[in-house]
Parts: structure tokens; C-alpha cells; sequence
């Protein structure tokens, strides 16, 4: 039995596991299943402010109006919950997110998830 389920949106929002963890892959298949969204990005393309904006725009599609910094990634992943999967969650894999345990911005990246 995990520690987590990614299908009941309630804290924590973020959690850290191993690659190929079944139990994560069950539930995300659950979550899609359900009406929720997965989305995967690549820590690599992570490496600052600039990538986090890009590589999550591209991953979850942003509106035209998109503020590209961090409240309006926190504006557009909220705005991802509710509307568009009816209050069934989202969930957003960060591959290789090791590669990130020194980044500069890491602190505030965590805070906006």
C-alpha cells in the first residue's frame, strides 16, 4: 500500500517517488480514467525561470494572456484543476527531477506546485 494517491486531489501536491514506481502508474491511469489530466516534462529543460514557463506551456497548453512568470503558472494550474477536469485533478511528471536539487530556483519552483 503506497503512502499517497494521486487520484484524490487533497495535499500533498507534490510528491517524490521512484522511477517506475506501478502503484504511481496505476493511479495516474485511474486519474486519466477518471477525467483528470497527466502531464509529463523533462527536468532538463527545467534548468531556470524561462524553461519552467516554456516547458510547462508547452506541456498543458496556456492561453494567449499567459503572464509567463510565476503567478501565472500558479493562475493557469489552478485554472486546469476545476474547469477543465471537473475537480478531478491534474498531475504534472517531472522526469529526472534529481538534475534539480541544486537549481537556484528550486525553492520557488516546490512552492508553485
Amino acid at each position: 500500500m503506497t503512502s499517497f494517491d494521486v487520484t484524490r486531489p487533497e495535499t500533498p501536491w507534490v510528491i517524490f517517488g521512484p522511477r517506475e514506481a506501478v502503484e504511481f502508474e496505476e493511479q495516474t491511469a485511474a486519474l486519466r480514467a477518471a477525467g483528470g489530466r497527466v502531464y509529463e516534462v523533462h527536468a532538463r529543460d527545467l534548468a531556470d525561470e524561462a524553461g519552467v514557463l516554456d516547458a510547462f506551456a508547452r506541456a498543458v497548453g496556456v492561453p494567449g494572456y499567459f503572464g509567463w512568470n510565476w503567478d501565472a503558472l500558479v493562475d493557469c494550474l489552478d485554472d486546469l484543476h476545476e474547469p477543465v477536469t471537473g475537480g478531478v485533478g491534474i498531475v504534472v511528471v517531472v522526469h529526472g527531477a534529481d538534475v534539480l536539487l541544486g537549481a537556484a530556483h528550486l525553492k520557488v519552483f516546490m512552492m508553485v506546485l
